[in-house]
């Protein structure tokens, strides 16, 4: 089945899905960046290369772990990313072994440091707070949930907490700090039983308690969540969200119903969804520059398996955004921050089900917006869409993005169509900001003949109809009459 999978999936790269590559921020410098005229003209330069570098626009290899792993956690603490436990094989003994890359140290390698007291892989919780790491439960050697607490301190290393999670957890997500805190969900009590269920149980663990307990076991859930693994946990503007994730069966997805606010100290409905239908297992997530950015993982309906994406979504429009995908399929990874620099960890790569220690890093690009990667048209970033067996969208893909200045256009190539075999074309909408005029391109597949344009005048909806696309075309949005907005988004979506 897995072959047969892989052997689909390879198919699919070029029939079944449909894709735009988002290109950035036009220099100023370019012949052609000055057109800002809408022009019926097709003569022009309608779509040139702003020939700036893509290495901050692409996932780029770094040194490979000494031992690949998977169901580790991954931290950055003094500079460095750190990878915690594991396993070497998906079935596999967990590890004992941590390992850390320091690039202002030495950034050609991954070096040994303390390991843990004991073998642990798929902790409840792993983080950061006051210069230590905290990792709590996670199985142990005979596959048991554990309820051990580690920590690591650069003066002692690593030790054992007296202060023990409240019952035996794994599978909880990397777990989340916010606000000096260690948060935990129950994942499951027993790693090997469905039927074992530890419910909706959320912990947290405080260490600047000066008495024990420090564990507060905190009201469940108001839905069931049964015993929700898989998943990764994010926190964001003083509330946990839920990526990914289902039940204890892999074919069964589940998108979180509540996020719990740690401010009010309740349970709230959560705003975040997963951008797949259906949701995804195993993806990783982390916070950083108020965005939750997350990627990999392998969807439940065993169709369209998004192991390569990467996202972000920006609570504050409540956009879901494509960044580059990884250069590796994986799922069961760990991600981790250095500065402006995500780098995510190991994993399974699903293209051979194997557990490996690739770890590759994206530059998020900073200024106007961080998902304008200043790229050529040839090298940009993918944004999927599933389509169902009719041509129509399953989901309505979503993207919005900024014109940071009168010559900025931004550049959409739409890569392929849906693993339908009746495709029926799409609309693609354009919204610009309040007060502010852009028009809207549809390009030929070379990029430089103008087959469609919208150019109305005003702050008005855009418009253009893609047919079936064959070997696919471009999009381009740019200023009409020279107005723009380096703080608003336009929005930019496909409808059927």
């Amino acid at each position: 089945m897995k072959k047969h999978l892989r052997d689909w999936r390879a198919t699919a790269v070029t029939i079944s899905t449909l894709c735009f590559v988002v290109s950035g921020c036009q220099d100023a410098s370019s012949p052609a960046a000055n057109v800002l005229v809408a022009s019926s003209s097709t003569a022009k330069q309608e779509f040139p290369d702003d020939g700036v570098s893509i290495a901050s626009n692409s996932w780029r290899a770094l040194p490979s772990l000494i031992t690949p792993r998977t169901g580790h956690a991954a931290v950055s603490l003094g500079g460095c990313v750190w990878t915690i436990g594991g396993s070497a094989s998906l079935m596999g003994t967990p590890l004992s072994s941590v390992e850390r890359y320091c690039p202002t140290i030495d950034a050609t390698r991954w070096s040994a440091s303390a390991p843990l007291p004991e073998a642990r892989a798929d902790f409840a919780g792993v983080g950061v707070i006051a210069n230590k790491i905290y990792a709590a439960g996670g199985v142990d050697a005979f596959g048991s949930a554990t309820r051990s607490l580690y920590v690591y301190s650069a003066a002692t290393g690593w030790s054992q907490s007296p202060d023990s999670l409240p019952l035996p957890l794994k599978c909880g997500g990397g777990g989340a700090v916010a606000g000096g805190k260690l948060y935990v969900f129950a994942g499951e009590v027993d790693p090997g039983d469905c039927s074992t269920r530890s419910g909706r149980t959320l912990a947290v663990y405080n260490p600047a308690k000066t008495t024990p307990p420090r564990w507060t076991i905190l009201p469940a859930a108001p839905v069931d969540a049964h015993s929700h693994c898989f998943f990764a946990m994010a926190p964001l503007s003083g509330t946990l969200h839920f990526v990914g994730g289902g039940d204890c069966g892999e074919s069964l997805p589940w998108n979180a119903q509540y996020a719990y606010n740690t401010t009010q100290a309740r349970w709230v409905p959560a705003t975040f969804r997963y951008s797949r239908v259906g949701g995804t297992n195993y993806p990783a997530a982390l916070t950083l520059r108020s965005r939750i950015f997350y990627s990999g993982g392998i969807n439940g309906d065993l169709w369209y398996d998004p192991e390569n994406e990467s996202w972000s979504y920006d609570p504050s429009t409540g956009s879901t955004d494509a960044l580059p995908p990884l250069r590796t399929f994986r799922s069961r990874h760990a991600v981790a921050a250095l500065g402006n620099k995500l780098i995510v960890v190991g994993g399974r790569d699903e293209w051979d089900g194997s557990v490996t220690g690739s770890v590759e890093q994206l530059t998020l690009v900073t200024g106007c917006d961080i998902h304008e990667p200043d790229a050529t048209k040839a090298n940009a970033t993918p944004w999927p869409m599933l389509m169902d067996g009719g041509g129509q969208p399953l989901v309505t893909p979503m993207t919005q993005a900024k014109i940071c200045s009168a010559s900025d256009v931004d550049n959409f190539l739409l890569v392929d169509v849906s693993r339908s075999t009746s495709y029926l074309g799409f609309t693609v909408h354009m919204t610009p900001p309040a007060g502010k005029d852009y028009e809207l391109l549809l390009m030929d597949s070379t990029g430089t003949t103008v087959l469609q344009r919208s150019s109305l005048v005003g702050s008005v909806m855009e418009t253009v109809r893609v047919p079936d696309p064959g070997t696919g075309f471009f999009i381009r949005v740019r200023s009409q009459d020279g107005t723009f907005s380096a703080g608003a988004p336009y929005r930019l979506e496909v409808v059927p």
